[in-house]
């Protein structure tokens, strides 16, 4: 009777180690995946920013898509600070209509101040990217300049990879 009951205890602990298991392997699946895109004011990027670079993990981005302009072709402009080969950069993904004709006007502004601009492959889509210098006062400088959103503005944001607050 006695090892019945032991039998039991252990099987009880083995199911509950099983689905602990389980719900903390969701859990880290769940964190890897897309996060919706939600607002965010212009004013906000630098805090954005400051969580990636304390949060993230290879691969890891946060995307910023700025509303579209009056009179724009498509909603196509899309900015991203992302890890990359362990650095974080501020990529330009250059798709088609908006991004590809403001593609130079990108890479002149970011050039005028100072910063090395690379063209790259981020997610099998081209794109330049910036790695050195402050690239959050760039990426505020291209949302006002380029995409015409103002500070107070808003625009959408998403982000994937970003693991939990280190404690």
């Amino acid at each position: 009777m006695n090892d019945a009951r032991a039998l039991e205890r252990i099987g009880f602990y083995v199911v509950v180690a099983l689905i602990g298991g389980l719900l903390f392997g969701l859990r880290i699946y769940l964190r890897s995946q897309v996060v919706p895109s939600r607002p965010v004011k212009v004013s906000a990027v630098s805090q954005l920013f400051t969580r990636l670079q304390e949060r993230a993990q290879e691969h890891a981005y946060i995307a910023l898509v700025p509303p579209p302009e009056a009179g724009a072709r498509q909603t196509t402009l899309n900015l991203q600070f992302s890890i990359a080969r362990g650095r974080i950069g501020l990529d330009w993904i250059v798709t088609d209509g908006d991004s590809l004709e403001k593609e130079p006007e990108f890479a002149a502004l970011a050039r005028s101040l100072g910063h090395a601009v690379q063209e790259e492959t981020v997610a099998g889509q081209r794109a330049l990217r910036v790695e050195d210098g402050d690239l959050v006062a760039l990426c505020r400088r291209v949302l006002r300049e380029i995409a015409h959103v103002p500070e107070d503005g808003e625009i959408q944001f998403t982000q994937k990879g970003l693991a939990a607050p280190r404690s």
